[in-house]
């Protein structure tokens, strides 16, 4: 669904940005109410955060990378 019929990576990454903004409008997260492997994934899809007019895409964008620093730094202090 979020990778349409795009060739390049940044049609890819706009298109994705479209998807997840209108996605995320009234969800924090892809499935359910904690992180999880939806969210994961299309992080590590994105190449970049989408672009700010994206606001809800761009406000999860921030979120699941302020995860990954808590992830990495917790598994680095072990």
């Amino acid at each position: 669904y979020f990778m349409g019929v795009c060739k390049s990576p940044c049609k890819i990454n706009a298109a994705l940005a479209v998807a997840l903004n209108d996605y995320l409008t009234s969800r924090s997260y892809l499935a359910g109410f904690s992180p999880s492997q939806a969210d994961q994934k299309a992080f590590k899809l994105l190449h970049r955060p989408p672009d700010p007019q994206h606001v809800h895409a761009l406000r999860w964008y921030r979120h699941i990378a302020s995860l990954q620093l808590d992830l990495n730094s917790e598994s680095s202090s072990e």
